[in-house]
């Protein structure tokens, strides 16, 4: 169930991905944290937020860092925390390197994912509770995506349409996404106009990008035995 915070977010190729010379900081009007609820079995069960922590070098590389942490009961049985954090090349925001540390079912796990996009490896390392666990490396077509990253670069860098469909790599799947339709949606006490977008492939997920921002508004993963939601707060 991992998955849930390790999904959130998704998307495309590097032509589409890749951003103007404006960058991080016109992208979200100034803003560095975008503060989210979840949401399971109809009520509040934790957070999500997402901080923009500004530009580094890391091994001579100019990046951009990102930090996401989180922390959920999930579907009643589920404790999760977890904080990621992010290396994208400033050249087109692809992933260089994530630090990711959770804490599951009491069990802490450490994992480091190296990516080298021109051989289209990720090499992942993993601990558990301070103890080196096993490391592999996973093979995927370029250019190679990072989730966290690709729901708040993507729209930006693409003029939506009803009827687009994307395609995009992570390093363990394929994701395919339309766009729906423009629609309404009530986050918070307002309701703001839409796009839905529509995700199938390793898992299924409905999301909503506010129209005019394009940020995400809404997030929705669907399960046999209940759904999980993540939607935006403090607006």
């Amino acid at each position: 169930m991992r998955f849930i915070f390790v999904l959130f977010a998704f998307f495309l190729t590097a032509a589409v991905f890749a951003q103007d010379e404006s960058g991080i900081e016109k992208r979200f009007n100034g803003k560095t944290v975008l503060s989210y609820d979840v949401v399971s079995g109809g009520k509040k069960s934790g957070y999500v937020k997402w901080e923009y922590q500004g530009k580094e070098s890391l091994n001579g590389k100019a990046v951009d860092v990102l930090r996401v942490d989180s922390e959920a009961k999930i579907l009643a049985f589920l404790d999760l925390n977890s904080h990621e954090t992010i290396y994208l090349d400033s050249k087109n925001y692809l992933p260089v390197k994530v630090e990711r540390d959770l804490v599951f079912f009491g069990n802490k796990e450490l994992i480091v994912e190296h990516y080298d996009q021109e051989k289209g490896v990720v090499e992942v390392v993993k601990s558990i509770n301070g103890k080196p666990s096993r490391s592999e490396f996973l093979k995927q077509n370029k250019p190679i995506c990072h989730i966290m990253a690709l729901l708040y670069f993507f729209p930006a860098a693409q003029g939506l349409i009803p009827g687009q469909k994307f395609d995009f790599k992570l390093p363990t799947s394929k994701v395919h996404v339309e766009v729906k339709s423009l629609t309404k949606i009530k986050v918070g006490s307002a309701e703001r106009e839409a796009f839905l977008l529509v995700g199938t492939g390793g898992k299924r997920f409905n999301l909503w990008l506010d129209k005019a921002e394009l940020t995400p508004l809404r997030l929705e993963f669907l399960f046999p035995i209940g759904s999980v939601a993540i939607v935006r707060s403090g607006l």
